[in-house]
């Protein structure tokens, strides 16, 4: 089936307002398709058939969602690479007010950290567009052309709603007794030199990642080490990056390995119960399904492939909110770490004009 004919088939599942999930995993060929037979809303479901699972930031708030594949019909595409160019044809710069509110938050987080009482927090903020409507097929083209390298989706529920993005961080996978993860912190463009450089700051913010997760997995995985530091491209943008890896004593401790790894210190912070208080008190909206995680479960296969909801948007009536943040640490820069999260508005701005 070709691309065409298969955003025709989820284009009319989506108009009688039935659930579906499609995505392309990281340098795959295959675009996969799972369409909900009903509207049901699975918030639990029986996993040994394999089921798509959509988890917020905070379970306390919101619910995690499955599609079991069981109640799903499947189906797949070939992924043909074609170059596609966005129609944003300026910098659409954010307002004085949205700014002076992000800077304030980040000031107010530096007085936290330098008392000691926080090593890292990560912020966000959300930057809402009005459109006229989403061409899915458009959509999704986009985000396969200017993200190659990451997990790219789009996800509807008529109960929950409607989110579509491009991960670059893999939260977890697994084969068998075998998984990976990484650490994936900082964020930079290259210097008009071309080179990619990194400050101590974001050295740092990494290292943070990276010792939380060893330190969280050394008693569940056997076999634990880690990769040396690399850096990862997203779009127009570099991160810092460390594959860890392990095996596990029992494939079922992949539910006791996502609570200790979810939300992990690049997306919440250092202490993790420290910071995660201190963005539900003071970001003043809920982050719901940004900076959760996304993908397939399937105990049938021994198989787990999931990643975390970064560079994403949720698409509403006539308006799109997109979803943005960064590490904070003490050596950071208040007007510097906003001008990030306006990079990477940018940047998702781009897959819908």
């Amino acid at each position: 089936m070709n691309q065409s004919d298969l955003f025709k088939i989820i284009n009319n599942h989506k108009d009688k307002g039935l659930p579906f999930v499609v995505y392309n995993e990281p340098y795959s060929e295959e675009i996969i398709a799972k369409l909900q037979i009903n509207d049901k809303l699975h918030i639990d479901s029986d996993l040994s058939n394999g089921a798509f699972v959509f988890a917020p930031f905070d379970s306390e708030k919101f619910d995690k969602i499955y599609m079991p594949f069981d109640n799903c019909k499947s189906y797949k595409s070939i992924y043909f690479d074609k170059a596609i160019k966005s129609n944003l044809k300026r910098k659409i710069s954010d307002n004085k007010l949205n700014k002076s509110a992000h800077v304030n938050l980040i000031n107010k987080s530096l007085l936290v950290i330098n008392d000691g009482i926080l090593k890292k927090v990560v912020l966000s903020r959300v930057e809402a567009m009005s459109i006229t409507s989403v061409d899915l097929a458009t959509v999704f083209q986009k985000l396969l052309s200017f993200y190659k390298n990451s997990f790219v989706y789009i996800w509807f529920h008529p109960k929950v709603g409607f989110w579509l993005g491009a991960s670059p961080e893999k939260l977890l996978t697994i084969q068998d007794h075998f998984m990976q993860t990484v650490a994936l912190a900082g964020t930079t463009r290259k210097g008009s030199d071309g080179l990619v450089s990194w400050s101590d700051k974001e050295i740092k913010e990494q290292q943070y990642v990276k010792s939380y997760i060893l330190d969280s997995l050394i008693n569940v995985v056997d076999n634990l080490s880690s990769d040396e530091l690399v850096n990862v491209k997203s779009g127009d943008l570099y991160h810092l990056c460390t594959k860890i890896r392990g095996s596990l004593k029992s494939f079922n401790d992949y539910k006791h390995i996502i609570k200790l790894i979810h939300p992990t210190p690049a997306v919440c912070g250092i202490p993790l119960d420290v910071s995660k208080e201190f963005i539900r008190s003071n970001e003043c909206y809920d982050r719901s399904y940004y900076t959760g995680y996304l993908g397939v479960i399937s105990p049938n296969k021994k198989s787990v492939k999931l990643y975390v909801n970064l560079r994403c948007a949720e698409v509403l009536n006539n308006s799109i909110k997109i979803y943005v943040g960064g590490g904070i640490t003490k050596e950071s820069n208040p007007a510097d770490e906003f001008e990030e999260t306006v990079v990477k508005s940018h940047i998702m701005k781009n897959v819908f004009y």
